[in-house]
């Protein structure tokens, strides 16, 4: 499919890592939710949570403690650096039109134990993160990283990285910060920041394009200090994002491709961390020249659920394993059956780069059913159920191997998705 227009993204990353239990969690600290998830109201958007025209997605506080890993309470991130709080650190969110402005996050969702097996002395990926899209190829991002999902160590390494870089020292509510910026870097501006306390590590990275790059430094002080305020304010209760207005019956992506499907496929306990991702606003495509020229309007979910050891890149002693369940539900049936036709028809008529798709023995959902072809690397499954078209891809050292496994492997969770979503 041809993009309509790819929209520019903004990035800026925050990283935090907690090191002891001298910040305490405090649920109390963050503002109460405005309606649970679920609860009447939750998928409208009340006039304060609007950030850009035509949003499609609201986050929801959560409400109650925060979750655990290895007895550890734990910070979400994107309650550490909400929504809400972007427009007035002067980082612009992309508006549209896009077929990119996606929402990014991961936290834990509940209480777990730690695997020393699943981690090296070297291997740290954040509890928790959250990447927003901005405008002109921008973006911010923050990621958390506390012990023992994540390691110490990771602290040291990036304290001397910002030094060497000439970071200059700073505070923010009380905690002590550096900020540089990338001098490799050409047109674009890359900005880097961490922000240390005595049980808190840091790490904010913020990239803006060429026509914005003179207000970078402004808008990372900014959002180094809103980081550093949520975190003196501690571990909150995880979060949530939910579709509104005419896409309110959008399953949330997690909710469709849940964590007892992940371990009943795969074997393996996942370490109650999904990656989750939503569109901010409507993406749009067009189908090919072949077929009608008609805007493809849609909103996007995607869901990873993994074992620790997956999360850390497979660094450590215990085999990796990790499925990602791909969801874009259109505004009519039409366009979902143009966008399955467009991953599953054998023919010509549309390019494949890789080759024509496979076809499967058995169908999912109400539409087409195939394997993706990728040339020489694992084939993706893809189907159609309702107004929404699925991929579903694994990852593991130990491959599918064939695609007879693959079709075996992504067949025992097909269906379970197909049930979630078809009714939209």
């Amino acid at each position: 499919m041809l993009v309509v227009a790819l929209a520019a993204a903004t990035t800026v990353t925050v990283v935090l890592t907690r090191n002891s239990g001298t910040i305490a969690a405090t649920p109390d600290a963050a503002p109460p939710p405005p309606a649970p998830p679920g609860a009447p109201g939750a998928r409208v958007l009340p006039p304060a949570d609007q950030v850009v025209p035509h949003q499609v997605v609201r986050h929801i506080p959560g409400n109650g403690q925060p979750a655990r890993f290895g007895g550890t309470p734990l910070f979400d991130a994107c309650t550490v650096l909400p929504l809400t709080a972007l427009p007035s650190t002067g980082f612009t969110l992309e508006a549209g039109p896009s077929n990119s402005a996606d929402i990014e996050f991961a936290r834990v969702l509940g209480d777990a134990s730690h695997d020393p097996g699943a981690v090296t002395a070297s291997s740290s990926r954040g509890v928790s993160q959250c990447a927003y899209p901005g405008d002109n190829a921008n973006s911010v991002r923050l990621h958390i990283y506390q012990p023992p999902y994540d390691q110490p160590k990771w602290r040291t390494d990036s304290e001397r990285v910002l030094r060497d870089r000439g970071a200059v020292e700073g505070q923010a509510h009380g905690l002590r910060t550096q900020i540089a910026q990338d001098p490799k870097t050409g047109m674009e501006a890359y900005w880097d920041a961490n922000i240390y306390g005595p049980d808190v590590f840091a790490s904010v990275m913020l990239r803006q394009s060429e026509t914005d790059r003179a207000a970078a430094g402004q808008i990372m002080t900014a959002v180094v200090d809103r980081v550093a305020q949520g975190l003196v304010a501690g571990p909150t209760a995880p979060g949530s994002f939910h579709y509104i207005g005419q896409w309110d019956q959008v399953k949330a992506p997690c909710e469709a491709f849940r964590a007892e499907d992940f371990e009943k496929i795969v074997g393996v306990v996942p370490d109650v961390r999904p990656d989750e991702r939503y569109s901010l606003i409507e993406a749009v495509t067009l189908p090919e020249s072949t077929m009608a020229q008609v805007p493809m309007v849609h909103v996007k979910g995607e869901c990873t659920h993994r074992n620790q050891s997956a999360a850390n890149s497979g660094t450590g002693s215990t085999p990796a394993q990790s499925m990602t369940v791909k969801l874009s539900t259109f505004l009519t049936p039409e366009m979902a059956a143009n966008a399955n036709d467009y991953d599953c028809d054998p023919g010509n008529k549309h390019r494949h780069p890789y080759g024509p798709p496979k076809r499967i023995p058995f169908t999912a959902g109400d539409g087409a059913s195939c394997l993706i072809n990728m040339a020489d690397h694992q084939a993706p499954m893809a189907f159609k159920a309702g107004r929404t078209t699925v991929r579903v891809s694994m990852w593991s050292p130990r491959a599918l191997g064939t695609d007879e496994n693959a079709v075996r492997v992504y067949s025992s969770v097909a269906e379970a998705i197909s049930r979630a979503v078809g009714g939209v």
